[in-house]
């Protein structure tokens, strides 16, 4: 498995830092001088921006071959599928690093809350798994030759999805329950909700996935 991680990392490293570098000086050049309106919207860009190369792993394993030639190796099917997964989940995990480092840094300067923080990446986290829950079946179905395509319209299809999400969790948290939006545990129940939705969809789409790239001939 660690093979099968190195091998996505060193396909993809050079746009992952030059991702990392762009999203660092935006999140930093927006804080500074925009609005805080904008802090929904540069928090989705950071973990959108860092999450892209991983996207890109398997059209990248086709050019160069890998694809075809890992099948050689004394690994299962899988292995394969369950490193791409581990893969954009551990470059996600990155992008959550910068920006909450980011954020922290800046609600400590300005006094704010950091509680706003949870409120704006969970939803933003959960839109990421959405894509990545999308983008891989689609790509083991339709082949890395359509990434580009696949790519608009699982994150179309992932945008229109998290913003009906947020509308039945808000919903469902603040009306059902009826928590106030005011009290700390009451965010920290409604952001952790848009994370382990997230996570439900991206594991239900590893197990499509799956059987997907086990019926896929080469």
């Amino acid at each position: 498995m660690n093979a099968l991680l190195l091998t996505s990392y060193y396909l993809v490293y050079r746009s992952l830092f030059m991702y990392i570098g762009i999203s660092i000086f935006v999140a930093a050049l927006v804080l500074g001088f925009g609005q805080e309106s904008m802090h929904p919207f540069i928090v989705l860009l950071t973990l959108l921006l860092v999450s892209i190369p991983a996207m890109e792993v398997i059209k990248h394993e086709s050019k160069s071959g890998y694809d075809k030639f890992v099948l050689t190796m004394p690994i299962n099917r899988a292995h394969i599928v369950f490193g791409h997964y581990l893969f954009y989940l551990a470059v996600l995990a990155i992008g959550i690093v910068i920006t909450t480092v980011t954020f922290l840094v800046y609600f400590f300067a300005v006094e704010e809350s950091y509680v706003q923080l949870l409120v704006q990446i969970a939803p933003s986290i959960m839109l990421v798994l959405l894509i990545g829950a999308l983008i891989f079946p689609l790509l083991y179905l339709l082949g890395p030759e359509k990434s580009d395509g696949v790519l608009i319209v699982a994150a179309g299809a992932a945008i229109l999805v998290s913003f009906l999400m947020e509308r039945v969790v808000s919903n469902l948290v603040f009306e059902r329950f009826a928590l106030n939006e005011a009290e700390t545990s009451s965010m920290i129940v409604y952001s952790l909700t848009f994370v382990l939705i997230g996570f439900t969809i991206y594991i239900l789409s590893f197990l499509i996935a799956l059987s997907v790239y086990k019926r896929k001939e080469f």
